[in-house]
């Protein structure tokens, strides 16, 4: 009889520590998943400039003179902003991320300029082109 008793304390106990590991699992999950949103402005600039691409100086289209394009980094949560402004005197651009969803691609005419925001829906770095 104190052998079943012991037994079952010895149940009893082993539950109650699982669920109370289970419970401190669940809490330490939520706060590191509860991570503050943040905003990331990016400044970019479309123009002509010399750069090597391939090997051979050329006339090529740059975003703030680099080639390829800034990088934006970027937490799932973020909200990324992009004001973009085309100095090409004759063409439009349209700009697009490797590595990130965009929900809209908008043609830039020539001298103009536009604001990019959306919502990261997972983590990422990209880069324009």
């Amino acid at each position: 009889m104190l052998l079943q008793q012991l037994r079952r304390d010895q149940l009893c106990t082993s539950s109650v520590v699982q669920v109370v590991a289970a419970v401190l699992c669940l809490v330490a999950a939520a706060a590191i998943s509860y991570v503050e949103a943040a905003v990331q402005y990016y400044d970019w600039t479309v123009a002509y400039t010399y750069a090597s691409p391939d090997c051979v100086e050329k006339l090529v289209m740059a975003v703030n003179g680099q080639v390829p394009g800034p990088r934006i980094d970027a937490t799932e949560g973020d909200t990324v902003v992009v004001n973009l402004t085309n100095l090409l005197p004759t063409e439009g651009v349209v700009i697009h991320w490797h590595g990130m969803h965009q929900v809209r691609k908008v043609v830039l005419l020539p001298a103009g300029s536009s604001c990019y925001k959306q919502l990261q829906s997972s983590s990422s770095s990209s880069s324009s082109s």
